[in-house]
């Protein structure tokens, strides 16, 4: 399961994402991702990725497409 929270701060557009990013999982980050980033009208991303325990293939993908667009990322560990 994957658990995805979206709020705006400083002009950033801020995903805080809980949980697995495996199978269908990456496609729901993808399209929340997509949706938040038209309707943000060129503000920045950030990903908060401190609450992920599991990250599958497509996940690694899909994260590395969201940083090439020049999104910030938060991590631990």
């Amino acid at each position: 399961m994957l658990k995805i929270t979206t709020w705006t701060e400083h002009e950033e557009v801020c995903l805080k994402l809980e949980g697995d990013l495996v199978g269908t999982w990456v496609r729901d980050l993808e399209e929340c991702w997509r949706s938040n980033r038209s309707k943000g009208g060129g503000s920045g991303v950030c990903l908060d990725l401190t609450g992920v325990t599991r990250v599958d293939d497509a996940g690694r993908y899909l994260l590395a497409l969201i940083q090439e667009t020049g999104a910030r990322m938060v991590s631990t560990g």
